[in-house]
């Protein structure tokens, strides 16, 4: 299907300008002045539902911009990246919670990538196409190399905002298979 560039930057709900980066790749966008989630559908947005407030504030703001090296190539150079969303999410192992953060940057030439905060600590997490991982049963091969299974859980998605190339809500679950390295 042909995707439909957003023709409206303005929210539904309370008329907001929405200042969005990736107008052409954005499926949900959460309005930063009234909490609406808006869907994008044929280049128009679409009333979802309302968002509650975050628990806290996001230690990077929608709409900061700021220079790092794109760690998944070996170059060293600073690109400009945007902060476009915030996600809370946690998994359950053995009855505790454990809650971390998600925030989606975006660089026009680069396009996504996502860095994580969990307990203090900052990770930039490589994307990596599916066709290029294989599985075994207790294993997972990348790049000639074998990582062991270290645990599967079910990622619940517990706050979202900003915009989204996926159409993400609160309340969705994922499952999340985590591999170390051996």
């Amino acid at each position: 299907t042909k995707r439909h560039a957003l023709r409206q930057a303005r929210c539904t709900q309370c008329n907001g300008p929405l200042d969005l980066k990736a107008p052409d790749a954005t499926k949900r966008v959460a309005c930063p002045y009234c909490g609406a989630l808006l869907e994008v559908q044929g280049g128009q947005l679409a009333f979802l539902e309302l968002l509650d407030k975050p628990p806290f504030e996001p230690q990077l703001p929608l709409g900061a911009v700021g220079k790092l090296p794109d760690f998944t190539s070996a170059a060293t150079t600073p690109h400009e990246w945007a902060c476009i969303a915030f996600l809370i999410r946690s998994c359950t192992v053995e009855g505790t919670r454990y809650p971390w953060e998600e925030y989606l940057l975006w660089n026009r030439e680069l396009g996504f990538r996502w860095v994580m905060h969990s307990t203090g600590h900052w990770t930039w997490l490589t994307p990596m196409p599916a066709g290029e991982v294989t599985f075994g049963e207790r294993h997972a091969e990348f790049g000639g190399q074998r990582y062991r299974m270290y645990q599967s859980v079910f990622a619940k998605t517990e706050y979202v905002a900003g915009e989204c190339y996926w159409q993400v809500e609160a309340g969705e679950t994922a499952r999340a298979d985590e591999f170390v390295d051996f």
